[in-house]
């Protein structure tokens, strides 16, 4: 019960982002609605279209599918659509249109809604309906008229009268379209004449008179241009008037209006709302907001408004174009009444023969089918031929007085509707000699078999039209559901074998087609053209289907008609729509799919004559007399390879993507799809490259083979079953394969463990052992019991392969379907495709193609798994409709949804062979099945429907007599030949050469495989059980299916034993079928016995022996006849019986033509050899290379003559005779393959000359590659003047030579032109400056370039010569480079020009380091520094000058302080590049360390070959991450480098600051000799001192003062030594004693003024820091106990010397003096003596004199270490204080006081000095005579040196 439940109107404001327009407006569905402001509600109108209908409603999603899952939700919903419908305030059109918007929306809710509703909505919709036709294209009538229309027709409803219903809406709105524009003149007519007169008796429209004609001219721009062929294709004149126009438009909408009406009640039918239901909640979403992207067009039905273009309705190609209907409907003739006429094979040849012969005749033929069309059954026209008994009558009719027309009155179904119709078939013209009553009464008798209700029928007669006359209608009746063809063949005993052969000819060979218009125009323009014949109503059925489909049937049940008639349909399907919508549309795209090149070609020939026709019916009678005079011109189709010519020079693309609408139907191999794939996976992933592994070759790239079944290539690295058989079987272990089939063993890897469902999923792409263990024995059983050996087979396989890199058809499929899943499809997606023989695919297969298709209703699956004998295949029906089901099930992204499963077909009518043959066939497959019922799909038993002669099994002969032989072969000498229509079936190839070698050449003689899709009047089944492979005990399990009272001694069956018995019971149907007429086995073997006792026993042979009335087997054919054969042979590649058939036509140029071809075939399947020797394979190549050119050359049509030489040419190119090739391919007139081929093989004047010749026809890309190839070559050989020539001007051969690098070729260029300074820029950029500055310097014309000249010099001075880097010795490259240098440095300073001072100092510099004349470059460098401001220079200078020792041990202190002073600016440059945040940006630093920043590298530095990073990094023991430049320099990040150049410049600062520390330490200039100062003399031969008498005096000592402060900013700026502590030490000791010297001649501390020495500015600071460093951190650990007091004194007295201040300050905070205190140090009453000195050198206290001479003491007692000097010193020092301290104490003056000068210091203390305690002066006074003692005694016998002097005195 329906909710009653209404909701109120709700005004809503929906989000603006979902509005376009808010409208008002009122209902125009109610008439008596009157617009107002109160009752014109909000309308609002959103871009969503299902928001559009629910915007009003509560929950806007209401309608939505996804809420629609169940009864409730549904039953709310229309309960709320219906209370908005009757709601008197919405606006119900925008209401309806809205819902028309959403797709299978409005027809939901239509036909869900209650009666009441449904009533009021139509009336409403009617009452509207337009009046006129200006009003009728926009109206809402209009639109649900188109959208009605389209969905009936894409949904295919049972509803009668849909079909005509969707024709007349298609049809009629243009014509209504074209009557709203119409005007009419009143003396102007239509130009439609109605005056018709026949060519052919009334078969040819002619044309208007010419004055109608310039009547409508002159009035063209008055009346308005009408569209004629919309009135044709409805059927209506076109008005003549207002008044006729007028009339017709009402017509044609009431016409509309009815069919609305009829739809809308359609829409009502209870039974169809269910369906109306599941289309619209069921469909998928997308299809809600979109359509399919791969539709052809789109199928949404857009919301249809005022400005909406018809054309809006078309939906998408494959949703709507089907191949039944309409598209099966052909126009009659005209003049042509009510009777369809079918015409036979044999009608439409005569036909063809009296236009030709006679056009009388044929217009009297013409007239008389006319006359029957019409129902004229007049006693002449309709005279029975048959006796009187016969139920079924065949009737004549009289056209002269000896030529008969026989036909029969038939009953047949129709394509476009449910009912059968009579119809008249027409057998053919006779003469009164060819009727053979008994002949036509057997006809007769056999169609008695369909059945008395058919018979009924066939002799049923309407009332005449007249009472009285005969003519008559044709009648129309109800389906036959019974009528079928009989289930067995009728025999007609009474027939001769001729006529019996004759009746199969005319009941099952021939094919009857509709005499259409179609059909007179082909014969009128005398067209090979092919029409789609009847159909039985099996296959019409097939064809009809519009959802996927497996059609299954054995050989020669049609399944590729009803492919082809299918495809064809929808073409036509197509056409019409095009025709209806009046524009393009995107071409559905159909692709046939099968393993035969064979079948895909004359399926496409086939196919192309069916569109001729089609094409045919749209041509005038005179377009077509025309064609026929066009047609007797054209030359002969060429003898080629028609698949190689289509594959050079085809229209088809290389690649699956660039596919178009033009190629389409597209009829190709599998292999050559998959081509089509791998082409498109290449370019986007290299990874999908299955050959990518392959080994390399000549031909590799080239597609150079194009074999029929890929699994039989031979193409290098594919395993085709015949390299398994050659290059694996052998291989694998004897052991497994003991008792195998190969053939077996081959297809069980590829068809199960690589090509089955599971083995997709894997990862390795097979199944694993276990997972092929566990496979079912129902779905794979043929090894069932020995899988485990099977698959160690398999793994051997494997391991071979992968060791010769090849690569099988398993593995191209995986590679393929990875690459379709990862990257979806390269294109368009199919529409419809269309595999035919699909058992010849492996299952995987069939994952690409469904993959491929967008439609999951557009596949068509056909094939016999009974003709299953394509090696390496192992299919049934069953696997692949299961792994297909699978696949529509698993929601893959790949696969688009599936609305309604596949349905199987079986096709059991044999229309090939009689039923003779037929019968011998079936028992094999029913031996199949019984004992092996997994092997092979079941399918009803096939019949024929003529009976025959059956199969002549030659028994009781000894194959060894010469009666045998002579008997089938002719005596010796005298050879019977088989006809061409004949062929003798063998076993295999080494079959047929046996045959040969025994009897020669009798005829055609073909393997089994290679019989496979051709067909034979009569074929000789030839040893078959004798040279099969299976033994007679396996052949004996056949008797076991004979009845149990017949059954004989056989063994047991075993299914894996028994499995080759199986594929040869394969192999057996596939040659029996192969016959239409004769079948003869001539088998002598034992093997044969067990089947040919089973045929007897079901009586389906005749057995011959020696002694009975043998047959005769050949016949004798014409040379057209062999010529034909041949013909057929070789398109089926069968080239050498194509050759010997040519032979016997007398044909010789044909027959070198397929010699030719063999030859070929025969080199591509000779292996290639692994040894140099002679080459079997080359050798045949070149063989057949010299066939194709002899036959080039007698080539009568260019196009053969131009394959040929292709042909050869890549002959030669497999031979490696590449330069035949070329020349080949230039005859070929195949120019770029030609440069190409030269260009391989090296031939560049050829490959160049070529392209020059024939740049037009070459291209463009390649001439390009070529040219740039022999470019290189050129220049690489210095053949210049040849390459100059490629280049259409110089400077773009510069260019050239530029940016390929040939820089010597450019250079001796641009000499020859006299560019000299751009030869000197290349020799430069190549690192030969020596070139570059001679040829600078010659440049005499252009002065700029003796500067460059000079800066090249100077450039490559400074590559030569680097920091760090040492000359290069005598003999060298490197020195003999740097000399040249030098040398064109003095002729360039000598010459009469201008040079600049810095440049002539750099010269100088590099000279000097050569010359090593250090003072020039101590000079140059400061020169550089301060002159120039070119520190580059100076401190390559400076480190050429300290690059060895200095040497300032023993020379003045003068030089040494020079030598100092321009260390430290060294030094402090280093320290300087050491400090940058950025050195490898300095180009300074870039110049001196030899690395360059290209800028062509992002971030990364050059390090140049034999630079001091270069060494420095080649040294490491870490080496970074560096590449190697072809110059062997170090390519490294800039980051990288400077850690690496800071690392490497820090340790030479340290080396080079180490070095001349300890050289400066040792400097005699610093140590003066005491007894030099004192005596003047030295009598040590060991002194190492000064003995400079110039060293005494006050400039003397500030020279030593400076030098100790110099070095001691030296130390600083370099911090250069590990231990800087000891550095202090020595330095400052230095310092002191500087200060301090031993003799007062050397100066003293008063004689020191800072004004004379600037060191001291840098020097002083530095002290000071040292000695806070000193006192902070000395220990007396760090400094040693025997230095400890020594350097304690030295830092406490000259920190009071510098910090006189502050030294209390320091003294007081240092660990040395106030926390550490060693034991021995300690005096008595724990007193630390340093303190004493500190207190006695501070004057601390007035106790300081105390402490010191307590310090004095203790030292002296406890022998503590000390330098004397020192001691001295502070003895000196204690002596002046207390001479001062008394004097000032006794006498509290100085007066008469006498002091020795250097006492003098003392008196600074005087303040301090005065009030100090002197208590212990005799204390002090008595120790001066021990330390007399001790200082010039030096020791105590027995015991150690009391004083340690640490610079020992002389």
């Amino acid at each position: 019960m329906r909710h009653n439940t209404r909701l109120a109107i709700k005004h809503i404001n929906p989000p603006l982002r979902d509005c376009t327009t808010i409208t008002t407006a009122y209902n125009p569905l109610v008439p008596e609605q009157t617009p107002t402001k109160h009752n014109m509600p909000l309308v609002v109108r959103t871009n969503k279209q299902l928001r559009r209908v629910c915007v009003q409603m509560e929950d806007a999603t209401l309608l939505s599918p996804a809420l629609l899952q169940d009864e409730v939700a549904v039953e709310n919903a229309l309960c709320v659509l219906e209370g908005h419908l009757q709601n008197a305030a919405v606006d119900q059109e925008s209401l309806l249109r809205d819902l028309m918007a959403t797709p299978n929306l409005f027809e939901f809710a239509f036909g869900g809604v209650s009666e009441q509703v449904a009533s009021t909505v139509k009336a409403n919709i009617l009452s509207i309906f337009p009046a006129k036709a200006t009003l009728f294209e926009t109206s809402l009538a209009s639109t649900l008229l188109k959208q009605l229309s389209q969905y009936f027709w894409h949904q295919e409803f049972p509803s009668a009268g849909l079909t005509d219903c969707h024709r007349s809406v298609s049809l009629t709105i243009p014509v209504l379209k074209a009557l709203s524009s119409m005007s009419f003149s009143p003396d102007i007519k239509s130009p439609i004449n109605d005056d018709v007169e026949d060519e052919f008796e009334g078969f040819a429209a002619k044309r208007s008179k010419q004055r109608d004609w310039k009547k409508i001219k002159r009035a063209a721009t008055r009346a308005t241009p009408i569209d004629v062929k919309s009135f044709e294709r409805l059927s209506v004149e076109v008005p003549k008037s207002a008044e006729e126009a007028s009339a017709l438009e009402q017509q044609l909408l009431n016409d509309q209006k009815d069919i609305l009406m009829h739809y809308l009640n359609v829409l009502r039918q209870p039974e169809l709302v269910a369906t109306f239901k599941s289309a619209y909640i069921k469909q998928p979403s997308h299809a809600i907001a979109a359509t399919a992207e791969d539709s052809a067009v789109s199928s949404t039905v857009k919301s249809a408004n005022a400005t909406q273009q018809p054309d809006s309705m078309v939906p998408s190609a494959h949703t709507i174009i089907r191949p039944m209907k309409a598209a099966f409907y052909f126009d009659s003739v005209k003049g042509f009444g009510d009777w369809h006429i079918l015409i036979s094979t044999r009608a439409d040849k005569n036909l063809r023969e009296a236009k030709r012969a006679d056009q009388k005749l044929f217009a009297i033929i013409l007239k008389k089918i006319r006359e029957l069309s019409n129902g004229h059954f007049s006693d002449d026209n309709q005279k029975r031929l048959t006796g009187s008994n016969n139920d079924i009558p065949i009737y004549e009719a009289k056209m002269t007085g000896d030529t008969r027309l026989v036909y029969q009155v038939d009953c047949i179904k129709e394509y476009e509707a449910d009912v059968e119709r009579q119809v008249l078939r027409i057998f053919g013209i006779y003469t009164h000699a060819q009727l053979g009553r008994n002949f036509w009464d057997a006809v007769s008798q056999h169609l008695v078999g369909r059945g008395k209700e058919y018979k009924k029928r066939c002799i049923f007669r309407t009332k005449p039209v007249n009472a009285g006359d005969k003519v008559f209608s044709p009648a129309t009746f109800p389906p036959n559901r019974d009528m079928a063809d009989p289930s067995s063949p009728i025999n007609l005993p009474d027939l001769r074998a001729e006529e019996q052969q004759e009746l199969h000819s005319l009941i099952v060979l021939e094919k009857f087609v509709t005499f259409s218009q179609a059909l007179l125009h082909s014969i009128l323009a005398d067209q090979d053209v092919a029409h789609v014949f009847h159909m039985s109503p099996a296959e019409q059925e097939i064809v009809q289907h519009a959802g996927s489909c497996y059609v299954i049937g054995r050989s020669g049940t049609g399944k590729t008609t009803t492919m082809l008639f299918k495809m064809m349909g929808i073409e036509r399907a197509y056409d019409n729509l095009r025709a209806e919508y009046d524009q393009d549309l995107p071409r559905p795209r159909q692709l046939f799919v099968t393993q035969s090149r064979v079948l895909a070609e004359k399926v496409q020939e086939y196919y192309t004559k069916l569109a001729e026709s089609h094409a045919a019916a749209k041509r005038t009678a005179e377009e077509s007399s025309k064609l026929a005079t066009q047609k007797s011109r054209r030359q002969e189709e060429g003898l080629v390879d028609r698949d190689e010519e289509e594959f050079h020079h085809g229209t088809l693309p290389k690649s699956f993507k660039e596919l178009e609408d033009e190629h389409f139907p597209l009829f190709v191999t599998y292999d050559h799809l998959c081509r089509l794939l791998e082409a498109d996976f290449r370019q986007i992933d290299s990874k999908l490259d299955v050959t990518a592994g392959a080994h390399d070759d000549a031909t590799a790239g080239e597609d150079s083979e194009i074999a029929s079944d890929y699994m039989l290539q031979r193409r290098d690295s594919f395993v085709s079953y015949m390299t398994f058989l050659s290059e694996y079987w052998p291989h694998l272990p004897q052991s497994l394969t003991k008792s195998l089939d190969p053939a077996l063993i081959f297809a069980e890897f590829m068809g199960v463990i690589k090509g089955s469902e599971d083995s997709i999923q894997s990862d390795n792409g097979y199944l694993e052992r276990e997972q092929y263990l566990n496979v079912s024995h129902r779905q794979q059983g043929t090894f069932s019991s020995r899988r485990d050996a099977v698959y160690s087979l398999f793994q051997a396989y494997l391991k071979r392969k992968k060791f010769r890199r090849d690569w099988d058809a398993a593995d191209r499929t995986r590679t393929i379907v990875r690459g379709l899943r990862e990257y979806g499809v390269p294109g368009r997606k199919m529409d419809f495709i269309y595999i035919d023989e699909a058992q010849d695919n492996l299952l995987i297969d069939a994952l690409v193609l469904r993959f491929m298709c967008g439609n999951p209703n557009g596949l068509f699956w056909a094939g016999d798994t009974a003709q299953t004998i394509s090696v390496g295949s192992s299919f049934r029906f069953d696997d692949l409709k299961a792994f297909l089901y699978r696949l529509e099930n698993s929601g893959s992204s790949n696969v688009t949804a599936l609305t309604k499963p596949p349905q199987e077909f079986q096709l059991t009518v044999n229309y090939r062979s009689h039923g003779g043959i037929v019968n011998a066939a079936h028992s094999v497959v029913q031996l199949i099945t019984k004992f092996w019922p997994h092997a092979i799909d079941a399918l009803s038993e096939e019949r024929g429907i003529v009976n025959g002669l059956k199969p002549i099994f030659f028994n009781s002969w000894d194959q060894n007599t010469v009666q045998y032989e002579q008997f089938l072969f002719g005596a010796s000498g005298s050879h019977i030949e088989f006809g061409a229509r004949q062929c003798i079936i063998v076993r295999d190839d080494a079959a047929h050469d046996r045959l040969r070698a025994q009897v020669g050449d009798i005829g055609l003689v073909l393997t089994i495989y290679e019989s496979k899709g051709l067909e034979f009047d009569d074929v000789l089944l030839y040893n078959f059980f004798e040279d099969s492979p299976v033994d007679v005990t396996q052949w004996r399990v056949i008797l076991n299916a004979l009845p149990a009272q017949k059954h004989l001694k056989c063994p047991q069956f075993d299914e894996a034993r028994h499995g080759g018995v199986c594929r040869e019971l394969k192999f057996l149907y596939v040659a029996i079928t192969r016959a239409r007429k004769n079948l003869w086995i001539a088998d002598c073997s034992d093997k044969g016995e067990p089947l040919r006792t089973f045929w007897n026993a079901h009586n389906l042979i005749e057995n011959v022996s020696a002694v009975d009335n043998v047959p005769r087997l050949a016949t004798k054919s014409t040379s057209e006849e062999w010529a034909e054969t041949a013909r057929a042979l070789f398109d089926n590649r069968r080239y050498l019986q194509s050759s010997r058939s040519y032979e016997r036509a007398d044909k010789l140029r044909e027959r070198d033509v397929a010699l030719a071809y063999y030859y070929r075939e025969q080199a591509r399947n000779t292996p290639r050899s692994r040894t140099t020797a002679v080459n079997p394979r080359q050798s045949a190549f070149l063989k057949a290379a010299g066939a194709f050119l002899m036959s080039a050359k007698a080539a009568n049509l260019r196009s053969d003559m131009l394959a040929y030489y292709r042909n050869a040419a890549e002959c030669y190119t497999e031979a490696e005779e590449l330069q035949k090739a070329g020349k080949a391919y230039l005859q070929a007139e195949e120019h770029t393959r030609a440069a190409q081929v030269f260009r391989r093989g090296g031939y560049f004047d050829e490959a160049v000359d070529t392209i020059g010749k024939h740049r037009a026809n070459i291209i463009p890309a390649e001439a390009e590659k070529i040219e740039n190839v022999a470019k290189m070559h050129y220049f690489k050989q210095q053949d210049l003047e040849r390459a100059i020539h490629l280049f259409p001007d110089f400077e773009q051969a510069l260019e050239y030579m530029t940016d390929y690098g040939f820089n010597v070729a450019r250079v001796t260029l641009l000499e020859q032109y006299g560019r000299l300074a751009e030869a000197a820029e290349i020799h430069l950029e190549e690192g030969r400056p020596v070139e570059a500055i001679r040829l600078f310097m010659r440049d005499t014309a252009n002065p700029s370039s003796w500067d460059r000249a000079a800066a090249s010099v100077l450039q490559g001075l400074w590559n030569e010569i680097s920091v760090a880097v040492s000359v290069p010795s005598e003999g060298t490259v490197a020195r003999s480079r740097l000399d040249q240098l030098l040398s064109l440095s003095t002729e360039l300073t000598s010459a009469a020009v201008s040079v600049a001072p810095q440049t002539l100092d750099e010269l100088a510099m590099f000279r000097a380091i050569v010359d090593g004349d250090s003072a020039r470059l101590e000079a140059l460098s400061m020169m550089f520094v301060k002159t120039h401001c070119d520190f580059a220079a100076g401190i390559l200078c400076l480190d050429f000058v300290f690059q060895k020792p200095m040497n300032i041990q023993v020379v003045p202190a003068a030089v040494v302080l020079q030598t100092l002073q321009t260390f430290a600016v060294y030094a402090r440059e280093l320290q300087g590049m050491l400090s940058s945040s950025n050195p490898c940006q300095d180009p300074a630093i870039q110049k001196l360390f030899r690395f360059s920043l290209p800028a062509a590298l992002d971030n990364v530095a050059v390090v140049l070959k034999g630079s001091f990073l270069h060494t420095y990094i080649s040294e490491s023991n870490q080496l970074p991450t560096v590449v190697t430049d072809d110059n062997g320099g170090y390519m490294i990040g800039v980051s990288e480098l400077t850690i690496i150049f800071q690392d490497a410049l820090r340790k030479r600062l340290t080396r080079k600051a180490n070095a001349e520390d300890f050289i400066c330490s040792k400097a005699s200039a610093l140590r003066l000799c005491p007894a030099f100062l004192a005596f003047g003399m030295c009598n040590s031969q060991h002194c190492g001192c000064s003995h400079d008498a110039g060293a005494t005096g006050p400039e003397a000592f500030h020279l030593r003062v400076r030098i100790i402060l110099q070095q001691i900013s030296i130390c600083q700026s370099t911090r250069a030594l590990e231990d800087q502590l000891k550095q202090q030490a020595l330095w400052l000791s230095r310092y002191y004693h500087a200060l301090f010297p031993v003799n007062i001649k050397a100066g003293s501390l008063l004689d020191l003024d800072l004004a004379v020495m600037p060191e001291a500015e840098k020097g002083l600071p530095v002290i000071r820091e040292w000695l806070h460093d000193f006192l902070y951190k000395a220990t007396f650990q760090s400094v040693g106990w025997e230095q400890y007091l020594t350097m304690l004194t030295y830092a406490a007295t000259l920190t009071i010397l510098l910090e006189q201040e502050n030294a209390l300050y320091y003294f007081k905070r240092a660990n040395c003096i106030t926390t550490e205190r060693p034991r021995h140090l300690i005096r008595k009453n724990d007193r630390y003596i340093v303190q004493d000195l500190v207190g006695f050198l501070s004057y601390e206290g007035n106790t300081a004199l105390s402490a010191g001479v307590l310090f004095i003491k203790t030292v002296c007692e406890d022998r503590h270490p000390i330098d004397l000097t020192v001691f001295c010193n502070l003895v000196e020092q204690l002596c002046a204080s207390y001479a001062i301290a008394y004097r000032l104490r006794k006498y509290n003056s100085l007066h008469d006081l006498t002091l020795s000068r250097k006492w003098m210091s003392a008196l600074c203390a005087e303040d301090k000095l005065a009030g100090q305690e002197i208590t212990l002066l005799n204390m002090f006074i008595e120790l001066i005579p021990t330390l007399l003692h001790e200082t010039y005694t030096k020791a105590n016998p027995g015991r150690p040196y009391a004083f340690v002097t640490l610079y020992p005195l002389c």
